[in-house]
């Protein structure tokens, strides 16, 4: 995506932060509940006996068992979004020429000869080069009252003349959004790169804030994780957005640091900086108003008597550290990690120096490689980034965890955003999901991620001749349906039906689901359901599960459309609002059809 050299930094500020005061409020149904703070929740049916709460102004996405009694021949699903192209949505916009050995991680090294230029042997005897405009979506996205504002990281690699790394300049980037797809790219002239000004940087290199303390040291900075104080409880915030990021400070050293901001362009730097050791992953933080804690994920501290078992670099997994006071971070322990149902234990990795290497069991073939946290109604969605390490690929599964700690993975392990096609910019990694994701605009969630044409290993998948890039991909579904009962026969899934089997043929393209028993705070109960090629019936029963006079299965106007809020209604005139107060269950049935939630209005 190119730069839109027409917005000036006046332009942009009116425009897309109007004063500041509304980069992150939505209004009315736009106001997403998916990146708040969680609100203390209420005790479950199956823990203490109590009711679910069902107020009014909230929703329940079925991603949280606690709300699903039971079902029958019903099958849950996690739903993949779709990808809002088949191009980045921030792009690398080099299109130099080069000479490479594109390697395919499925099979052996293929020559390629660009026209003009000799003929590569080996990919070890000429490095394939790498995009000159990397973008990476470890940031943040927040929703504006015009759309959406994405931070995201470019790491600028800085090579020998001779050949080789020297490092990375790693500095923090801007885009704008009115859709979610676009990305415009305003000249903000802010930071100074390269020897230029008319760049999108809002951090960038041995950077000072206003008060001449240093926001970052001579790489720049990685990861910027933001929380938006008028949009979630962050009780010590310095001002409006408290960041996170990786840095290097001068005379102190590098670990993971603190500023603040109260335009989201112009940053100050915590003078405790750095507050903790760095951590080599996306590192994403939030607040918990139930615990009154703040945490951050991160990998097990690199020391012997880190908290994890095995020796040192094993294994990639996620911990977490917590404080109360953003400043003192401690209470370090491991939350995730793959285990027998992802990969058996097997493998060998290299550890110790490059002279005297060892060779040790390397725990899994699939690890866990980082997580990107969403605080979500009285939850977390975690979205994890699965590194499989016989062949570099990685991709994003989804895990939800009602306390940040005791995560839960769906049964099939199936992938939330898998690798892009083959000969796709994507289909060499897919993870780095920025903080925020997924993001609201009107009934739509969008998920940003990084992809690669190239595996942790290096070795190329596509488009050989640009280098190994890093770019953002967007991904959209509707509200509330990362997960979903559908029946056999729901959408263009094929009928569940096995000839010789003993599921009745009535049954193929049905099933039931009954909620727990909740309390109901409203008057309005809307159902999230795709019922387009089917119908969904929804009886109101009590705490036992008989159906309520007026409210009964047959007594229910079916629903047979698609919709994220489809109110529940009666033949006989019988008004839902009357049940107010009332602990009541859904049962809901279902034919050729699919249900996500509900929400109450």
């Amino acid at each position: 995506m190119t730069q839109n050299k027409n917005l000036t930094r006046r332009a942009f500020v009116q425009t897309s932060l109007a004063g500041s005061a509304s980069l992150v409020a939505l209004a009315g149904a736009n106001a997403a509940s998916v990146t708040s703070a969680p609100t203390p929740a209420p005790a479950t049916g199956s823990e203490t006996g109590a009711t679910l709460q069902g107020n009014a102004d909230s929703q329940v996405d079925f991603l949280d068992r606690r709300w699903v009694e039971h079902t029958y021949f019903l099958t849950r699903k996690v739903y993949q979004p779709e990808r809002v192209s088949q191009d980045p949505v921030i792009a690398d916009a080099s299109r130099r020429p080069i000479s490479v050995t594109e390697t395919k991680s499925d099979g052996p090294a293929r020559e390629r000869e660009d026209e003009g230029t000799p003929r590569v042997k080996s990919a070890r005897d000429k490095d394939p080069g790498w995009g000159a405009n990397p973008a990476s979506a470890m940031g943040t996205v927040l929703p504006t009252k015009d759309g959406l504002v994405m931070y995201y990281a470019s790491p600028h690699r800085k090579e020998n003349p001779g050949g080789g790394l020297i490092g990375y300049d790693k500095v923090i980037r801007y885009a704008v959004s009115t859709d979610g797809r676009h990305f415009e790219q305003p000249v903000l002239d802010l930071c100074e790169f390269r020897g230029s000004r008319r760049n999108n940087i809002v951090i960038g290199m041995n950077q000072l804030d206003a008060r001449g303390v240093p926001l970052s040291g001579p790489t720049g900075c990685s990861g910027f994780c933001i929380l938006d104080a008028t949009r979630q409880p962050v009780p010590h915030a310095r001002g409006r957005y408290t960041v996170l990021f990786g840095t290097s400070v001068p005379k102190r050293g590098s670990g993971l640091s603190l500023a603040w901001s109260d335009d989201g362009l112009h940053w100050n730097a915590y003078p405790e900086n750095p507050l903790t050791p760095s951590s080599d992953t996306y590192c994403n933080f939030h607040y918990d108003p139930r615990t009154k804690r703040y945490a951050i994920y991160i990998r097990p501290s690199a020391r012997p008597d880190g908290r994890r078992a095995g020796p040192l670099g094993v294994r990639s997994l996620l911990s977490r550290i917590e404080s109360t006071d953003l400043i003192h971070w401690d209470n370090e322990r491991v939350v995730f990690d793959t285990d027998e149902a992802d990969a058996p234990a097997q493998g060998t990795v290299s550890t110790g120096s490059k002279d005297r290497p060892t060779e040790v069991p390397r725990g899994r073939d699939l690890v866990c490689y980082g997580m990107t946290v969403t605080p979500h109604q009285d939850g977390f969605i975690g979205q994890a980034q699965i590194y499989d390490a016989t062949n570099g690929h990685m991709w994003v599964e989804l895990a939800h965890s009602y306390d940040g700690v005791d995560w839960r993975r769906e049964p099939r392990r199936e992938p939330l955003i898998p690798l892009g096609p083959a000969g796709a910019w994507d289909s060499g990694m897919v993870g780095y999901v920025a903080a925020g994701s997924p993001a609201a605009i009107g009934d739509d969630w969008f998920i940003y991620y990084t992809g690669n044409n190239w595996t942790h290993h290096f070795n190329l998948t596509a488009l050989a001749e640009r280098g190994r890039m890093w770019q953002i991909g967007g991904a959209r579904l509707k509200r509330g349906r990362l997960v979903g009962y559908r029946t056999g026969g729901s959408g263009s899934e094929p009928s569940r039906v096995v000839p010789g089997r003993s599921v009745p043929t009535a049954w193929a393209n049905r099933g039931e689901l009954l909620t727990r028993p909740f309390t109901f705070n409203a008057t309005v109960i809307q159902l999230n359901a795709d019922a387009g090629r089917g119908r969904v019936v929804a009886e109101i029963c009590d705490a036992n599960g008989k159906a309520l006079p007026g409210f009964s299965r047959d007594q229910a106007v079916a629903l047979q459309q698609d919709g994220v809020r489809l109110p529940l209604t009666f033949g006989t005139g019988a008004s839902v609002a009357s049940l107010r107060g009332r602990t009541i269950r859904l049962r809901l049935h279902l034919e050729s059809a699919a249900v996500f939630g509900l929400s109450f209005a």
